[in-house]
């Protein structure tokens, strides 16, 4: 059975790991929920996470033994040293997928030898790393 976590990002704290939960938060206009990460070793703290980098574990790991998350970027390294085209972690309708260069294409993550691959990066530090050159 595949193991159910999430990470968040903010730049003060850093990643964090953990169950996905939220926060309500007071502003001018109301109360407003935002995204929030339990650790699990941390029962009784609670992060406040940017909503834009929220991503759950696929529950692949990659070549390194690295654990992909939903919004990684994914990499394989080819003969002589050379890169393949940098591809994106996504969530559809039928499950992890890996985005393609035409936005009306994909394939499966189980399909795509994940373990073959390295996390390069994740699109909400590094998404220069998808820039067509």
């Amino acid at each position: 059975m595949r193991e159910i976590k999430f990470r968040g990002y903010r730049k003060d704290i850093g990643w964090k790991i953990g169950y996905l939960t939220c926060i309500e938060n007071r502003e001018l206009s109301g109360w407003k929920q935002k995204p929030a990460i339990r650790p699990f070793n941390e029962l009784f703290i609670t992060y406040g996470v940017d909503f834009e980098s929220v991503g759950q574990y696929t529950g692949l790991k990659d070549k390194q033994g690295k654990e992909i998350y939903e919004g990684d970027i994914l990499q394989e390294e080819l003969y002589g040293g050379l890169k393949s085209k940098p591809v994106e972690v996504c969530w559809g309708e039928a499950g992890f997928h890996i985005k393609l260069a035409s936005p009306l294409r994909s394939i499966p993550l189980d399909e795509f030898r994940a373990n073959q691959n390295e996390v390069a990066g994740n699109i909400y530090e590094q998404p220069e790393l998808l820039e067509v050159k």
